[in-house]
C-alpha cells in the first residue's frame, strides 16, 4: 500500500532516530531484560536456599528432641558453613549450644557461642550467644574474657540481663560488693511486672541486701541459694533464640 507524504516523512524521521539511537535503545531493552532474569532467577535461588535452610533447621530440632548429639552438631555444622547468612543460622548455634552442654561437650558449645555472637542475622541472637557464652566462660573460670564479652556494647533492652550475669562473675570471686551493685543495676533495669526481677531480689536477699518491692514482700532470703552461673535470662531474650520459626527465613548468604 502507498504511504502518503506524512506518512513518508514519519518513516524517514524513524529511520534516522533508529540509525542514530538504535543500538543503544536495543542495548538499554536488553539490560532491562536481562535483569528483571537476574533478579528473577536471584529471587527464586534464594527462596530456595531458605527452603533448604529451614529443613535443616527442622532435622536439628528432631535431633535434639531425640537427643541425637551427633546429628546436632552435624546439622548444626552444616546450617553454619553452608546458611551462615540465613536466620536460622544463629538459631542453630544457640540451640545446638544449649543441647552440647546438656551433654557435656562443652568445647563445641562454646565454639558456636561465640560463632554465634560474632556472625548470628539477628541482634537478639548475637546478644543472647554473648550472654551464655559469658556463663561458659564464668563456669571454666576465664573471668577476664567472661567480663569483656559481658561488658561492650550493651542495648539498653538486655541491661538488666548482662548487669545480672556481671553479678554472677563478681560472685563466684567473691567480690560482694561489685556483684551487689551489678544486682541492683539488674533489679533497677528490670521489668517491674515481670518474675526476672523477683529473680534478682533473691540474689540481693543472699548478699544481706533486700532491695524494697514496693506492695509485694521481699522473697525469702533462703530463695537466694539459687546458683550465681545458672541465672536465667528475661523471658524476652530467650524466646527470641529458642523458638523455631515455621516459615523460611530470608538472608541467605
Amino acid at each position: 500500500m502507498a504511504y502518503d507524504l506524512d506518512e513518508q516523512e514519519n518513516l524517514a524521521e524513524l529511520k534516522a532516530w533508529w540509525g542514530k539511537y538504535g543500538t543503544l535503545a536495543t542495548t538499554v531493552v536488553v539490560a532491562i531484560s536481562l535483569a528483571f532474569l537476574g533478579n528473577s532467577l536471584w529471587g527464586k535461588y534464594q527462596d530456595d536456599r531458605a527452603f533448604k535452610a529451614s529443613a535443616l533447621y527442622e532435622s536439628l530440632q528432631k535431633a535434639i528432641a531425640t537427643k541425637d548429639t551427633a546429628k546436632v552438631r552435624e546439622a548444626a555444622a552444616e546450617l553454619i558453613d553452608t546458611y551462615g547468612g540465613s536466620a536460622y543460622a544463629g538459631m542453630a548455634a544457640l540451640r545446638a549450644a544449649r543441647a552440647n552442654v546438656e551433654s557435656g561437650d562443652l568445647k563445641t558449645a562454646r565454639a558456636q557461642l561465640q560463632w554465634a555472637s560474632e556472625h548470628a542475622h539477628d541482634d537478639s541472637d548475637r546478644l543472647l550467644a554473648r550472654l551464655r557464652l559469658g556463663g561458659l566462660l564464668i563456669d571454666e573460670g576465664s573471668y577476664d574474657d567472661a567480663l569483656k564479652i559481658l561488658s561492650n556494647d550493651i542495648p539498653p533492652e538486655f541491661e538488666a540481663a548482662f548487669a545480672d550475669r556481671r553479678g554472677d562473675l563478681y560472685f563466684v570471686q567473691n567480690k560482694i560488693e561489685d556483684a551487689r551493685r551489678e544486682y541492683k543495676l539488674a533489679y533497677d533495669k528490670a521489668d517491674s511486672r515481670s518474675n526476672y526481677q523477683r529473680m534478682i531480689q533473691f540474689k540481693l536477699d543472699g548478699l544481706s541486701i533486700p532491695v524494697a518491692l514496693g506492695n509485694t514482700a521481699p522473697a525469702p532470703a533462703a530463695a537466694a541459694a539459687t546458683s550465681s552461673t545458672t541465672a536465667a535470662t528475661p523471658a524476652a531474650a530467650t524466646s527470641a533464640a529458642d523458638s523455631a520459626p515455621a516459615k523460611p527465613a530470608t538472608g541467605s548468604k
